[in-house]
């Protein structure tokens, strides 16, 4: 709600306040549908993707895990939310469960399994006292010129 409140707006600060809004009225419903995990994933994605608060949205995403029938992107974006706290270990530990489960999707364990050798990376840069925020940034630059080479191609 409060993400498709603040598509028609521009302010930065009144975005915020629709997804804070948005927010709100997740919780409210999460109170009456504490057996669904739509409403949990929903308010963990406002977290995550507009607030940019990856603890709660962490809490809200471990929520909606925790209920029945919960598809498994919810388990990716506990991951995501853990790994942009550099929190590589549960990180790690949600993707071994991911892989461990399967789902019904062959490809989710090609997925963890990248995401595994990933977070693996990071623990062990860390342990040698090397920081993992400078590999982050090199990749992020990597697809962005990799994004830049493929616009190019198309046009």
């Amino acid at each position: 709600i409060g993400y498709n409140l603040s598509a028609a707006v521009k302010d930065p600060e009144i975005k915020e306040k629709c997804y804070w809004a948005g927010v709100n009225i997740l919780k409210e419903g999460i109170k009456f549908n504490q057996d669904k995990y739509d409403l949990f994933f929903e308010c963990g994605w406002v977290y995550y993707q507009k607030l940019k608060l990856y603890a709660e949205a962490a809490k809200y995403f471990a929520l909606a895990l925790q209920r029945k029938d919960h598809p498994m992107y919810v388990s990716h974006m506990l991951a995501h939310s853990y790994a942009k706290q550099h929190n590589w270990q549960k990180s790690l530990e949600i993707w071994e469960s991911v892989k461990r489960k399967g789902y019904k999707n062959g490809s989710q364990s090609e997925v963890a399994e990248r995401h595994i050798k990933k977070m693996k990376k990071y623990i062990k840069m860390e342990q040698r006292g090397e920081t993992v925020k400078d590999e982050i940034k090199k990749k992020e630059e990597e697809k962005k010129e990799q994004d830049k080479v493929l616009t190019t191609m198309k046009n």
